[in-house]
């Protein structure tokens, strides 16, 4: 028995050394925890295993401090015993550890701090770096090119021995294959045998930035094309039509700042002229999904009104339906059209009273093309041409044959003046006489390329001039001019005459002029003197008489153009008398012709500054024109095209033949707009992309004449269009592994924690016990000191449990889905004081089946929703239905509290939502989260039962 000063000097040494162990174990506590909350495996695992075999030392210490004072042999033995035991149980702790060190997933290595050898790496660290621990152990990164540069060297281990460990860093290292890789590691320092170590983690992360780097670039790739593309163009959420994005051009049509634009919808932006006209487009959305080339009126500023041509196609972005609208401007074609449709009209209303007929000539072709005035000329319908120089001259009586090749032969030597007079041979056998008048054009390099002119029956003019050769020639030449005015020159005085209607055309009376060459010269421009004058030296000079062209100054200052002929007339004995002639005013002509120039050359120019190329496809002919900057499109050199269907489709990728094919017989069957995009290959050998938009025209029996169109390549959309489809298949395949490798470490970690360090807690509580009832009464104590051991050991029991069940519930993977949610309800309703009610429909029995990565993503969806509820939900209560519907299961989650705000919704920080999001859609399911009725926030979760 222990006298009173060995009681008291062993009742002090036990209260010091046990406030000490007591100290010391609430400080392994606190990382313990920390590292819990700071989501560090690593760092839970290390402090663990270190809070266990300490607590097992300080058993053991307390045993040999209790044995000196004890009597007995026995006594003695059996403490002796209990030591052992408790050694034993230490070195199973560090075996545990060390199995955790070598078989981890994740690369670690030990070093020395001061030296920075490898002391020890585990077999994940050997495949990352491709050396072996015998190349390593003992030898520093440096040999093998392992380590930081010299100056990220200093900053990371002044950070380790300042703050004891690094939670993240980022490094680009070689290993043994020479390749680059990056690097995401973490660094925890402490001692081992007494000297200063380091455990690093390692994590390859190259292949991470390297989808993350194709992502941005994708992203902004689309975003160039976006903000760059000439058409307006706009995004606008599908659900409420409110808009996301819009670009420059859209800006600028509608003359609004982004700031005004975004958020708004469509109604609250001058964008629709007709209300009817948006639910119009939003439906044909909502029926096919897509728009192309649909014209509307608009009404983008309050400048001008704008017809555009509309094509739009529903698109997903950030898990949200949107619209991507394209809008071109056709507004100035319109106009154009309309003016051209005007100008024409009105051209033929002035050819059909005058009795003049049209024709073209395309020299490079030999081919011609007859109005049916014209075609009526010679008795026949326009279809009965050919189009032939051959079939022409068979027309024409033999002894005429001649004068039409040598005017055809003065345009090809340079002269643009064509006129001829010659006699037809009608299908009857009768002869008419025709006059004829054209203009040669020519290209850059002087080369005549085609003729285009008018022709008239003069039949009635050739008979007058047999009876009244001077007289009737006044009328012959007034006809054929249009019979507006005539003029009469006598050679031998020099003195002009006029008629009141010719006087009429200078805005002066008969009397007005004095006959004088002088003063009709003064009238005229003062360009086009030398062309009067030069065109009546080459009718005295006995030539075919010419029309001439030129402006006459009126007293205002302006002119107006003037067309006249003339032509030589001779006395009984053959001698030059007078030269008589006919003139017109043909202003309005000439300003419809300029008009029409300008309207063409805008139209090319917009056609050209868009990319775009025009095309013409003659169903009838079955012939088709393709412009120069079509032809372009295709690699090709202007005039290459033949004109043939097989010159196309040849061109066309042999899989989207049959589309094109299709898109153009729904043009024939009545649907006049004709779309389509196909692949086409250039002509350098490159398979590129097109976009054709085109509108079939209709003769009067409604059948298909021929059709018009517009081609732009599309290639670098299509491409962009692919990438960021296989950027975003990628990253949601790459988050997928990342999230099944999570929840398959949680697991292991849990299941380790709560059977290997549970059991040895629970160990270590039984032999407190234990200790407790070899102490006897009057050690009070350290009964006292006992007991609080004791409820440390219960505290760190019910921690472990409780951190266990926070990475991976166990009920879910021994009971299933609905237990595990019914079990997750009524922690969150005991925790938080929320009353959460689940409903099951049908049994638990029907859905027993439901893999576990799919009843682990319902899970964590229903507990990242309930802990939204927490945090912002403000709510009373929550009802919870798990049913089946169809072949999916579906989860709906409905609380009462203040809901959901529309920023919330499209709030793209918020974390919680995207990753229940990606959770669901990981397995073709859907997420949506909206307000709720009559109050709050309903979450639906909808993921079918199996693959489909």
């Amino acid at each position: 028995m222990m006298n009173s000063a060995q009681y008291e000097s062993l009742r002090v040494r036990l209260s010091g050394y046990l406030f000490c162990y007591a100290g010391l174990m609430l400080g392994l506590a606190v990382p313990l925890v920390y590292g819990w909350f700071q989501r560090s495996l690593l760092f839970i695992v290390w402090s663990a295993a270190l809070s266990v075999a300490l607590l097992i030392g300080a058993a053991c210490w307390l045993a040999r401090q209790l044995m000196p004072v004890t009597d007995g042999e026995a006594q003695r033995d059996e403490l002796m015993r209990q030591v052992n035991e408790l050694t034993i149980k230490l070195h199973q702790s560090q075996e545990w550890l060390g199995k955790a060190f070598f078989s981890n997933p994740v690369p670690l290595s030990l070093t020395h701090l001061e030296t920075r050898t490898f002391i020890e790496v585990n077999e994940s660290f050997e495949r990352l770096s491709g050396y072996t621990r015998a190349e390593l152990v003992a030898s520093t990164p440096a040999v093998f090119n392992l380590g930081f540069s010299d100056e990220e060297a200093k900053l990371v281990y002044d950070r380790l021995r300042r703050d004891g460990t690094i939670r993240s860093y980022e490094t680009t290292i070689r290993f043994k294959d020479g390749l680059p890789r990056a690097i995401l590691g973490a660094a925890e320092l402490f001692e081992l045998a007494g000297r200063p170590c380091v455990l690093w983690s390692h994590q390859d992360i190259t292949t991470r930035l390297q989808t993350e780097t194709e992502l941005r670039l994708s992203e902004e790739r689309f975003a160039t094309a976006f903000q760059s593309n000439p058409c307006a163009m706009s995004i606008v959420r599908l659900s409420d039509g409110v808009h996301l994005d819009v670009n420059e051009k859209w800006l600028r049509e509608v003359q609004m700042k982004r700031e005004d634009v975004m958020g708004r919808t469509g109604a609250e932006l001058p964008v629709w002229r007709e209300p009817a006209d948006r639910e119009k487009v939003y439906e044909l959305l909502r029926t096919k999904g897509s728009i192309h080339g649909l014209e509307l009126a608009l009404h983008p500023s309050s400048v001008r009104d704008m017809t555009g041509l509309i094509s739009a196609q529903i698109i997903v972005l950030n898990g949200e339906r949107c619209v991507l609208f394209i809008v071109q401007d056709i507004s100035e074609r319109k106009r154009a059209e309309k003016a051209l449709q005007d100008r024409e009209e009105r051209l033929r209303l002035t050819m059909q009273a005058a009795g003049l007929g049209a024709w073209e000539y395309d020299i490079a072709q030999a081919c011609g093309i007859w109005t049916p005035e014209y075609a009526a000329l010679f008795g026949l319908q326009p279809a009965d041409f050919d189009g032939t120089n051959e079939m022409f001259l068979s027309l024409l009586h033999p002894d005429d044959r001649h004068i039409v090749n040598e005017a055809f032969q003065r345009g090809l030597a340079g002269d643009p003046h064509y006129a001829a007079e010659f006699r037809v041979i009608l299908p009857d056998g009768s002869e008419r006489w025709q006059s004829s008048l054209g203009r040669t054009l020519y290209d850059e390099q002087g080369q005549a390329t085609r003729m285009i002119g008018v022709g008239q029956d003069i039949t009635e003019r050739k008979r007058a001039e047999a009876a009244l050769r001077d007289r009737e020639e006044h009328l012959r030449l007034a006809m054929q001019a249009g019979g507006l005015g005539t003029w009469e020159v006598n050679i031998t005085e020099w003195r002009a005459y006029w008629t009141s209607e010719y006087a009429a055309l200078f805005d002066l009376a008969v009397e007005d002029f004095d006959g004088q060459p002088e003063t009709f010269f003064k009238l005229i421009h003062p360009d086009d003197v030398p062309v009067i004058k030069q065109a009546f030296t080459h009718a005295l000079s006995g030539e075919p008489p010419r029309i001439v062209e030129y402006r006459r100054v009126m007293p205002d200052g302006s002119y107006r153009w003037h067309t006249s002929l003339g032509q030589l007339l001779f006395n009984e004995t053959g001698k030059a008398k007078r030269v008589i002639g006919v003139g017109m005013d043909i202003t309005e002509r000439k300003l419809a012709e300029t008009a029409l120039r300008d309207r063409e050359e805008r139209l090319r120019l917009s056609l050209q500054a868009a990319g775009m190329g025009t095309w013409l496809f003659d169903v009838v002919q079955q012939r088709g024109e393709w412009s120069p900057e079509y032809e372009a499109l295709y690699g090709l050199t202007p005039g290459t095209y033949d004109g043939t269907n097989e010159f196309f489709f040849a061109r066309v990728h042999p899989d989207d033949a049959a589309s094109v094919r299709r898109a153009f017989r729904r043009g024939l069957k009545g649907n006049p707009v004709y779309q389509i995009d196909f692949r086409y290959f250039h002509e350098d050998g490159s398979l590129r992309w097109q976009s054709n938009l085109g509108r079939m025209r209709y003769d009067a029996k409604g059948q298909a004449a021929h059709v018009i169109g517009v081609g732009l390549d599309v290639t670098e959309r299509k491409q962009a269009e692919q990438a960021l489809q296989a950027s975003r298949t990628q990253l949601r395949q790459l988050a997928a592994r990342l999230q099944n490798a999570r929840e398959a470490e949680r697991a292991e970690i849990a299941r380790n924690i709560h059977d290997d360090l549970g059991q040895s807690m629970t160990g270590l509580k039984f032999l407190l016990k234990w200790l407790e009832s070899q102490l006897t009464p009057e050690q009070i104590d350290a009964r006292a000191k006992v007991g609080e051991m004791l409820e440390m050991s219960s505290a760190a029991i019910g921690q472990i449990r409780r951190v266990a069940t926070s990475l991976r519930p166990g009920i879910l993977d021994d009971f299933g889905l609905v237990a595990a949610l019914e079990w997750q309800a009524q922690e969150f309703a005991q925790r938080t004081g929320v009353a959460c009610r689940l409903s099951v429909k049908p049994k638990e029995a029907e859905i027993e089946a439901l893999e576990r990565d799919r009843a682990t993503a319902f899970f964590r969806i229903f507990q990242e929703a309930l802990t939204n509820v927490t945090r912002h939900a403000e709510a009373a209560s929550v009802d919870a239905q798990l049913f089946r519907q169809d072949d999916a299961l579906v989860l709906h989650i409905h609380d009462d509290g203040r809901g959901i705000t529309v920023d919330e919704l499209v709030n793209v920080r918020s974390l919680g939502l995207l990753g229940m999001r990606e959770r669901a859609e990981m397995f073709n399911g859907s997420f949506t989260i909206a307000a709720g009725e009559p109050r709050g926030t309903l979450v639906t979760v909808r993921i079918p039962l199996r693959s489909q």
